[in-house]
């Protein structure tokens, strides 16, 4: 699925219901917006929708959605004697406005697409729309930084409308990871396949892997405590192994189990 760019700078609209916005989303409710989407005249309903935060920093998205609507013609937002085309679009998820994901971040993980448009509406592909999402199911994880010294926290309590999301304590996820590269000497290897992105695919798999939480969510009904042996690291092959089959999740030993034994099976005469 590709996405379409539409832009949101400060300096010139200050999105006076942001604070009220987010925390509607966060809350769980529905919120509908009408955004410019620059000279653009057609978009397929349904079609994601990425806020990029420009001007002065930090720049990066803050929000996201779906088109409910088809383009219509509505006053400007910066001049109500003029007009411009907006879409409606639904906000399923929503960051703090100072807290975007860069797009620094963006052009590092997708640098082929057009991160620094200069007007709205501009489409990306589904490459760049996949590294967007992924960055923006980390990111909207994160909550305000304590102390490292913290191995167990709360989680569990439903944050976003529409897909069901739950928050995680970064500051957890990134104890794990300080954790594994230290048993494992600066590496990250996967807790099944023990592929390590750094040595496969250079300075572009630095420091990356996935977190995996083996007592679900979305499962708890409320918000407990998570431990760090509740978490595996895992590369992104393995992890959606472990969510393969929708029923239920399978565990870190038996997607162990099916590789060795298609890797025995790779090795009888």
């Amino acid at each position: 699925m590709t996405a379409y760019l539409v832009l949101w700078n400060p300096k010139r609209w200050g999105w006076q219901s942001r604070e009220a916005d987010l925390r509607a989303v966060e809350g769980g409710k529905s919120v509908t917006l009408n955004w410019s989407v620059g000279v653009r005249r057609e978009l397929p309903l349904g079609s994601r929708i990425l806020v990029m935060r420009t001007g002065a920093e930090p720049r990066g998205l803050v929000a996201g959605g779906r088109s409910v609507g088809e383009i219509f013609e509505a006053k400007h937002w910066e001049d109500a004697d003029k007009l411009a085309w907006c879409v409606p679009f639904r906000i399923e998820w929503m960051l703090p406005p100072d807290s975007p994901i860069p797009v620094s971040e963006l052009e590092r993980l997708a640098p082929h697409a057009t991160w620094r448009p200069q007007a709205g509406g501009t489409r990306i592909d589904e490459e760049a729309t996949a590294v967007a999402e992924r960055l923006m199911r980390t990111y909207s994880q994160d909550l305000p930084a304590w102390s490292l010294d913290h191995i167990q926290l709360l989680e569990g309590e439903a944050r976003l409308s529409l897909r069901r999301h739950f928050s995680r304590e970064r500051e957890l996820r990134d104890r794990k990871i300080q954790v594994h590269r230290q048993r494992h000497s600066g590496a990250l290897p996967c807790e099944v396949c023990r592929l390590d992105f750094e040595t496969t695919y250079g300075e572009l798999g630095e420091g990356y892997a996935e977190v995996h939480h083996t007592k679900p969510l979305a499962e708890r009904g409320a918000a407990t405590k998570t431990h760090l042996k509740d978490l595996v690291v895992l590369c992104a092959n393995c992890h959606a192994m472990v969510h393969r089959r929708r029923t239920a999740l399978l565990s870190i030993g038996q997607v162990k189990a099916a590789l060795l034994r298609v890797r025995r099976n790779e090795h009888k005469p």
